[in-house]
């Protein structure tokens, strides 16, 4: 997924999704588990529109998934909805993003 055009996202019903990131001299580094009731993906919501991290099931999962440009039409015409989606996408997005300074700067530090 990482790299590939983000196009979707998913809502997690059941099951773990394993988020990591490619790290130069290192590969694969989990970042973050996610649970059910989690959402999977926020990269479809801005420019330039690409993966930032690989999702792996862990175990059977299911979601339901949801087309990022009908929703973007559907907060287009209701400019309220999509001010309060907005508000809880930027807070997965700063969720993510502070997960994975964590998970880096850990490993920075431990070597591992």
């Amino acid at each position: 997924m990482e790299g590939q055009r983000a196009e979707h996202f998913w809502l997690i019903g059941e099951g773990v999704v394993a988020l990591d990131i490619d790290v130069p001299g290192r590969g694969s580094v989990l970042i973050e588990r996610l649970s059910p009731g989690s959402v999977l993906g926020w990269s479809w919501m801005f420019p330039p529109y690409r993966w930032h991290f690989d999702a792996t099931a862990e175990r059977h999962t299911r979601a339901i998934q949801f087309h990022g440009s009908e929703v973007l039409r559907l907060c287009r015409e209701d400019p309220a909805a999509g001010f309060d989606l907005m508000q809880r996408f930027v807070a997965v997005l700063v969720e993510r993003l502070q997960a994975t300074r964590s998970r880096l700067l850990d490993i920075s530090n431990t070597g591992g």
